[in-house]
């Protein structure tokens, strides 16, 4: 049996609408994404960029999937500048394998947020792994990270700034990523406390 696992919230729900780049997992485990054609994503190589709205917080994100039939579909969460801030391309070979930042509450927009976001990219043919970021200026908030990012999802409205206000992600628990990019000791549970 195949499945997925969701995050928990990281930012906020208010203002804005429930927003799910995942629609469903098909009885073949595919993952159907929440377009208007039910587009089955590429699972192995799902992001080919992610296109980043931001000032002094995460205004918003442009997300391009990968299709399995080798299309792409764009999912936009909150607000999206034209030009974007920042484009972060992923190579053919490359995938999320974490997201980490700020969130939390923002004294200026009274609301908790996104404050900014980072994202580390791995490449399953080298072996090798890039970080891209941070985005969005604010330290405010606590920390997050989350690992082995199949997708997206959000809570949200689409206005000119400050439109997102807290993200989700869809992780592929079958997907081993992470285990590349760590420490041998800490993939063997060997791990020491630092003083």
């Amino acid at each position: 049996m195949q499945n997925y696992g969701v995050t928990s919230l990281i930012g906020g729900d208010t203002p804005g609408t429930h927003s799910s780049d995942v629609f469903y997992m098909n009885h073949a485990g595919k993952f159907m994404l929440n377009d208007a054609a039910h587009s089955v994503l590429n699972a192995t190589h799902p992001i080919q960029k992610i296109a980043v709205s931001s000032g002094a917080i995460v205004d918003g994100l442009s997300v391009t999937y990968q299709l399995e039939g080798g299309e792409t579909t764009v999912m936009n969460h909150g607000s999206t500048f034209d030009p974007p801030s920042s484009v972060v391309s992923f190579g053919a070979h490359e995938v999320l394998a974490g997201v980490y930042g700020r969130e939390g509450y923002i004294t200026t927009y009274k609301r908790d947020m996104v404050n900014n976001i980072a994202f580390v990219i791995f490449d399953t043919s080298t072996e090798e792994s890039r970080t891209v970021g941070p985005f969005g200026k604010s330290n405010q908030g606590q920390s997050f990270w989350e690992s082995d990012v199949l997708a997206l999802g959000s809570f949200g409205q689409n206005t000119t700034h400050y439109g997102l206000s807290g993200l989700f992600f869809y992780k592929n628990p079958t997907n081993t990523t992470n285990s590349a990019i760590m420490p041998a000791s800490a993939q063997a549970g060997n791990l020491t406390a630092l003083d």
